[in-house]
């Protein structure tokens, strides 16, 4: 029996081209571990770039979550923050919507 050169495992080295998107899916998963463990509650994934973002619910848990930028938006009197954090490569985002 052969071995075939396809690709039956980590062991393998896989496809230059797909090096980026394995690292991706390591670091998010990687990152949604942290996560559960520290109690926030994950609502998606946006996967495809080199930093995947991961969006979370707005809960008192993701204070623990440092050095996190707001951006403002205003649209037909609804202010919404959307807060982003740093996290193993993976952008964690959350919002926040304020009625005026």
């Amino acid at each position: 029996m052969t071995k075939s050169t396809r690709y039956n495992g980590w062991h393998v080295q896989p496809n230059l081209q797909n090096a980026h998107m394995l690292e991706s899916l390591l670091n998010v998963s990687k990152t949604t571990h942290q996560l559960v463990k520290m109690g926030i509650t994950i609502t998606g994934t946006v996967m495809g770039t080199a930093h995947p973002t991961i969006l979370v619910m707005a809960t008192g848990e993701t204070k623990k979550l440092k050095g996190a930028a707001i951006k403002t938006r205003n649209f037909n009197g609804t202010r919404t923050s959307v807060y982003s954090a740093q996290l193993n490569n993976c952008n964690i985002e959350w919002e926040s919507k304020n009625v005026h």
